[in-house]
């Protein structure tokens, strides 16, 4: 498994996020009720909030990424970049039970998608991404969904491995595609029941109010 790169994450993008940082673990395929844009209530201005970054990477607050939904798109702007994400047949939005889950696919890998996903909170989002684990026996999702390993010769159920076997293929195999096989309702039990690795807090920007 890859390991997340900290220094990397500060200078993040949610696609960035969602595609490039810390693992090389995908899903056979995007989960929920496809949605053709995103919800009224989502479609607001945004920034990130600082104190879930205070005293570990944020030391500028002009640095702090923005963010704006709108009807099909994300915007993130912070100090040195702006980048617009649109959904289409590579970036789906979706919705399983009280959450907005935004799946990429993998450009290297076609079939394979990387996944992350939004709640709606008081006055702003949550969003976790699916980043992997550092240990296999870390791997609280592998509980829930089937995980499979495809390498050149075959592909092999990783966790109906006892875990001693699963910790040697890996040791042996440090160029497979792994993936997750999608099931609905036991993703959703994952989400709802498990700790986020990392979970990300935007808070809604509200207009300020004209003095009269």
């Amino acid at each position: 498994m890859k390991k997340i790169n900290f220094k990397f994450f500060y200078f993040f993008t949610l696609l960035l996020i969602i595609i490039s940082c810390g693992s090389n673990n995908y899903f056979d395929r995007w989960p929920g009720q496809r949605l053709s844009s995103f919800p009224a209530e989502m479609q607001e201005n945004y920034k990130l909030n600082i104190g879930f970054f205070s005293g570990m990477f944020v030391k500028n607050k002009d640095s702090i990424l923005l963010l704006t939904i709108d009807e099909n798109s994300i915007h993130e702007i912070d100090k040195n970049n702006s980048t617009e994400n649109t959904l289409s047949d590579s970036l789906i939005l979706s919705k399983l039970g009280n959450y907005y889950v935004l799946s990429s696919l993998n450009a290297n890998d076609k079939g394979f998608w990387t996944i992350g996903y939004f709640k709606i909170v008081k006055n702003g989002l949550t969003y976790v991404p699916y980043m992997g684990v550092n240990k296999v026996s870390d791997d609280n999702l592998a509980k829930y969904l089937p995980f499979v390993a495809s390498y050149n010769t075959g592909k092999t159920t990783i966790n109906s491995l006892p875990l001693k076997d699963r910790e040697a293929f890996y040791v042996h195999h440090t160029d497979t595609i792994n993936y997750y096989e999608m099931d609905d309702t036991k993703f959703l039990s994952f989400m709802e029941n498990e700790k986020p690795q990392i979970l990300i807090k935007f808070n809604k920007i509200y207009p300020k109010k004209r003095n009269k």
